[in-house]
């Protein structure tokens, strides 16, 4: 018979990236550059396109 598997402990720096993005700064600031990289994105293709 085989043995179950021991639990494992999920790591709290993987859970949630880092402790910034815990708090309400970090999360802003994670929004903040998710819409500076989609919008540079967009004026890429823009101007390749135009």
């Amino acid at each position: 018979m085989v043995s179950a598997r021991p639990r494992v402990d999920p790591e709290p720096g993987l859970v949630g990236f880092s402790r910034l993005t815990r708090g309400r700064t970090g999360a802003r600031a994670f929004t903040v550059f998710f819409v500076l990289v989609y919008l540079v994105i967009a004026i890429q293709t823009l101007s390749t396109i135009l």
